[in-house]
């Protein structure tokens, strides 16, 4: 995903369409779009600034996720794929959503039987019967 145009660049394609110029002598001097210059004239006249919109995260399979997704997410980690399913009726693969999350640093919670099994007394007794399995199948 590319980022937004400098502010110099946007103050100086919009000072000089108000200064007189055209649109498209504007893009031609800065090289870029006249639809570029179109929308800057339009965003200062609408708002009266040039600051860009805040950017969303476009993740690879084509959602997009707005800053107050994200924040809801950090709050609750399953809510996103559930508040896409439930409200605007997008089904989600749990995948997808395992990876924004992933994304935002969150990670699935250890259930007790894993932090069980690291247990020195749990983890020798696994193994004790993996090897009485394995001598059981070898014969």
């Amino acid at each position: 995903m590319g980022s937004p145009h400098p502010m110099a660049l946007r103050q100086r394609g919009v000072a000089l369409v108000e200064d007189g110029n055209s649109h498209r002598s504007a893009a031609a001097r800065f090289r870029v779009s006249v639809r570029l210059v179109n929308d800057m004239v339009i965003l200062k006249r609408g708002t009266g600034g040039l600051a860009p919109k805040a950017m969303a995260a476009v993740m690879a399979n084509g959602l997009v996720w707005g800053l107050d997704h994200r924040a809801k997410a950090r709050s609750d980690p399953e809510r996103p794929g559930r508040e896409l399913a439930d409200h605007r009726g997008i089904a989600i693969h749990r995948v997808s959503v395992w990876r924004f999350s992933r994304g935002l640093g969150l990670t699935p919670e250890k259930d007790l039987q894993a932090l069980e099994q690291k247990r020195p007394e749990i983890r020798q007794a696994i193994s004790a019967s993996r090897d009485a399995n394995r001598s059981c199948a070898a014969r």
